[in-house]
């Protein structure tokens, strides 16, 4: 199979956006909490969008792959290293929010030890 450029692009637009989505989808299986459609819909979206970035940042090194390597393979090695930063990116985000989110909460109370007796 010989890819194209288009395609080879296309490819890494529409695996970027996926990872990002699933990237997503672990961080709210991770989460323990209930089910909400808006807010897994919004993490999805900006999962996707965040692996689209990432993939139009890194079009260069894709271009010279598909051009050294026109059977995918070399594109299949480079997605992998992209994948993972992705992922890593969408972690970061979601950890950046539940710190801001957190951060009017105040620290509980110490509970007072008793007295030696």
């Amino acid at each position: 199979m010989v890819l194209d450029l288009l395609t080879g692009v296309a490819i890494a637009l529409g695996g970027g956006a996926a990872l990002g989505a699933l990237s997503a989808l672990m961080g709210w299986a991770a989460s323990n909490e209930p089910f909400e459609g808006k807010k897994m819909a919004i993490g999805i979206a900006t999962g996707a969008i965040a692996g689209v970035g990432i993939i139009s940042l890194s079009f260069s090194a894709i271009k010279a792959s598909i051009t050294a390597d026109p059977t995918g393979l070399a594109l299949l090695e480079l997605m992998i290293p992209i994948g993972l930063s992705i992922v890593g990116t969408d972690l970061v985000r979601a950890k950046i929010s539940a710190m801001i989110a957190n951060r009017g909460a105040l620290p509980p109370e110490p509970t007072p030890s008793p007295a030696p007796v």
